[in-house]
């Protein structure tokens, strides 16, 4: 697709390489900006007949834009080429692993590895919760562990294609079904409204999994997940990893609580856990 000649340059400025990652939705290829001649990553996805998939990828150039926030990637430029029924997000190229590449590598990671991740991404989620998105795609893979130039490594979260804000309400279907199993809140996989605590449930799932070395949800049968996550959060965590203060390990629970009511509020509740948790035993 990238040697198309609609797509050899996009917006007249972003020349296309390769393809660096594969996604459900679409490729990601390595680019260059000729106009300043830097390096990006272009997003390709192809629409769908009802455009709902172009609009979502405009929601996420929006969302990644208008969050102020070292955790996000920086967004060039959104467009589409209609001739083949394509839409692009040019972003800027990042260097590292995502959290699922780590994971797969070494098994787990450390306590203060653990919490600095959920560090990051809790404040970055108390952002874009202040600002009325939610993200609803929290997992391993959308945790990008990277550095921009010979800095030091850095959280960066990915994929708002599926974030949802007030505004953009009707391009979801009630009781449609967007996230990713064993990382969505109960009410999400139900196909209920997703709100903030959605995104902590998910960060929760992800800190489970970064301390015990396995999923807190491996069920991919839909009434067997359902029913171990109502069931309440996953047992045995403080047995896969004995040094796990106690504050943090309540911290982890209560973000896999299968009632919302009884999870942090928002990315911001959830952060101030984490934090007060650093160096508690």
């Amino acid at each position: 697709m990238a040697h198309h000649p609609h797509l050899e340059l996009l917006d007249g400025r972003y020349r296309l390489g390769e393809v660096i990652a594969r996604g459900n939705f679409g490729t990601v290829h390595a680019g260059e900006d000729i106009a300043l001649g830097r390096s990006v990553a272009v997003k390709l996805v192809r629409d769908s007949p009802d455009g709902r998939v172009s609009e979502r990828v405009f929601r996420e150039a929006r969302a990644a834009a208008q969050t102020q926030h070292p955790a996000v990637v920086t967004v060039f430029a959104h467009g589409s080429v209609p001739e083949l029924g394509v839409s692009y997000v040019v972003m800027e190229r990042l260097y590292g692993e995502d959290l699922a590449q780590r994971l797969g590598r070494e098994g787990r990671l450390s306590v203060d590895a653990t919490r600095q991740v959920g560090l990051d991404v809790a404040d970055l989620l108390a952002c874009v919760h202040l600002a009325g998105v939610v993200h609803r795609d929290i997992k391993p893979a959308n945790i990008y562990l990277g550095r921009r130039g010979r800095g030091t490594e850095e959280v960066r979260v990915l994929d708002f294609g599926i974030a949802k804000k007030e505004e953009y309400s009707t391009l979801t279907e009630p009781g449609e079904v967007l996230g990713s199993f064993g990382y969505m809140a109960p009410e999400q996989l139900l196909g209920e409204e997703a709100d903030a605590r959605c995104d902590v449930f998910g960060l929760g799932a992800v800190l489970y999994e970064c301390l015990a070395g396995r999923p807190a949800y491996p069920q991919t049968h839909l009434p067997t997940l359902l029913s171990t996550m109502l069931a309440g959060p996953p047992a045995g965590l403080a047995a896969q990893c004995p040094e796990l203060p106690a504050s943090l390990h309540a911290a982890v629970e209560r973000a896999l609580s299968a009632d919302p009511g009884a999870r942090f509020a928002s990315g911001a509740e959830l952060r101030d856990a984490l934090a007060a948790a650093a160096g508690v035993p």
